[in-house]
């Protein structure tokens, strides 16, 4: 199946798979109301965990010097806590746990650390792969931040189709679900994954 890929913001993503001006869209948690415009792998009436794309945590992450406290149950933080702009899911999330002050006007998980280190923020909730990858990456991003061991939320990622694609070329579909279900956790495509985390490595 030839696939084109187009790298835009969570937000414009959504709107183009919801107008069908792009096929499908990586990687979205599933939310109900997305279910309007997007195509999820289903089994029994629920996301079928075996043909997501990933599974990750939402962590809380902090300077070392910052008191951010979570329980798995209270989140405490004094100010604004960054998550990245169009992360639905987590604000929702975030919202529930009684967080008021959600500051989503950065783009990507490297702005957001690098505004955490510049105490514009407090804290910020990001994937615990891609939050981890990057203090890995960056020493001085790494010498000064942390992430809380407790997730936020524990949520699977999916490929999801616009519904004007499922339409007309459903059976394609369900093969390439079939493939990630297949593939995911092979060496060739965790190799594949840490590249792409690795592409939003903060420049100094």
């Amino acid at each position: 199946i030839p696939v084109q890929f187009h790298f835009m913001r969570w937000g414009h993503c959504l709107l183009r798979l919801s107008d069908g001006r792009m096929d499908g869209a990586f990687n979205s948690s599933f939310i109900s109301e997305r279910q309007t415009f997007a195509r999820f792998p289903m089994r029994d009436g629920k996301p079928d965990g075996e043909r997501r794309l990933m599974r990750s945590g939402y962590h809380l992450f902090q300077r070392k010097s910052g008191t951010a406290q979570w329980d798995g149950h209270t989140l405490k933080v004094s100010g604004p806590v960054g998550v990245p702009s169009g992360s639905f899911a987590i604000t929702r999330r975030l919202r529930e746990v009684g967080l008021t002050q959600v500051d989503q006007s950065r783009y990507g998980p490297a702005d957001i650390l690098l505004a955490l280190r510049d105490k514009e923020l407090d804290a910020a909730v990001l994937k615990s792969e891609e939050g981890m990858h990057l203090l890995r990456k960056s020493a001085e991003l790494g010498a000064v931040l942390e992430m809380l061991p407790l997730p936020i939320a524990q949520k699977d990622f999916f490929l999801v189709y616009s519904l004007p694609f499922m339409a007309v070329r459903s059976a394609e579909g369900e093969r390439l679900w079939e493939a990630i279900a297949r593939e995911r956790e092979t060496p060739a495509w965790q190799r594949l994954q840490n590249e792409f985390l690795g592409s939003a490595v903060p420049k100094p």
